[in-house]
């Protein structure tokens, strides 16, 4: 291993320009980056490339896919482009901040073994000066089942954006479909495999608007935690059966609150979870889930109809017998 590795920064886009140029611009601007992959999922416009032949800068790299693959795949595209040891994928309406790598480096000094370099979940609207720190991580190297711990405990927090060994990427890829939040899936499901190593403050910045996807589409967004539940007990079963348990009831409790919150006339994961003809792995986690739980099986019931069970789960929901900090 060199002593100092290289580093890419791969920005996936597809049709929404907004916060684009912002993004790249911090990328740019990011010390010792070595290139900047940008990769087109196949727009509706040209407009990305027209932005990125914009600045005279060989480290970026524009490559457009023939068809589109999707959010998590136009992901895995970007890092089998980067040429570095060492990759980050930065969502096109955030922004990266420019000591990442010295950061990273700082880490990597201590222990040339790290896979995963992250930092604390920060977001912000408009610029980095409003930014709110949502979750805060120790500085050093960090156990799988001490993350996963932290998830359960203080609620899912792993920020955006890390710092990846792209031989690990490429051999563990990000799930590509169905879309949903596969990269808490990726992180959570693969914690006690990595080799990781956390530093206290922010490695970049994710931004909340109006038109983004994780808000418009939380019920999508979200399709993926029950099978991240799962394989986070399957990683602690034999070390700690404590937490194996609660990660089992974190993701019990997760499709009982969204049943609940689902109306009347929508009732659209009950119709999913009830229709066995379809081939999605995230429904297939949640229909596995249903059928080792007396009380979601009784929710789901004659199509959603028992009403005592649907009232059972709200009485245990207030009196914090099953996971509801959703």
């Amino acid at each position: 291993m060199k002593i100092k590795p290289t580093y890419s920064i791969g920005i996936p886009v597809y049709n929404r320009v907004f916060g684009f140029e912002m993004a790249l611009e911090s990328a740019i601007a990011v010390k010792d980056c070595s290139e900047i992959i940008v990769v087109d999922d196949n727009s509706n416009h040209t407009e990305f490339e027209s932005i990125v032949s914009k600045y005279n800068d060989p480290r970026i790299k524009y490559f457009r896919n023939i068809e589109n693959i999707g959010l998590f795949g136009n992901w895995n595209k970007c890092i089998e482009y980067a040429s570095s040891e060492y990759v980050s994928i930065l969502c096109s309406d955030d922004i990266v901040y420019e000591n990442i790598f010295t950061n990273f480096m700082e880490a990597f000094l201590i222990d040339q073994t790290i896979e995963v370099f992250f930092g604390s979940f920060a977001t912000f609207k408009d610029s980095v000066e409003d930014s709110v720190i949502q979750m805060l991580f120790k500085k050093g190297p960090m156990k799988g089942e001490d993350l996963i711990e932290n998830a359960l405990n203080d609620g899912l927090g792993f920020p955006v954006l890390s710092v990846l060994k792209r031989e690990v990427m490429l051999k563990m890829p990000f799930v590509s479909k169905p879309h949903s939040g596969n990269d808490w899936l990726w992180i959570y499901s693969n914690a006690t495999k990595l080799n990781l190593f956390a530093t206290d403050k922010p490695i970049n910045f994710w931004r909340r608007h109006e038109n983004q996807d994780a808000i418009k589409n939380q019920s999508i967004t979200r399709d993926c935690w029950p099978l991240m539940f799962i394989n986070m007990s399957n990683q602690l079963k034999l070390s700690n059966p404590k937490l194996a348990r609660k990660a089992i009831l974190s993701g019990r409790g997760f499709i009982i609150t969204t049943l609940l919150n689902e109306s009347y006339t929508d009732r659209s994961l009950l119709k999913r979870v009830l229709d066995s003809s379809q081939n999605d792995i995230f429904i297939e986690a949640m229909q596995t889930l249903i059928s080792e739980d007396w009380l979601l099986k009784k929710m789901i019931a004659n199509g959603g109809n028992n009403k005592w069970a649907y009232q059972l789960a709200r009485i245990f929901r207030k009196i914090k017998l099953l996971h509801s900090d959703f």
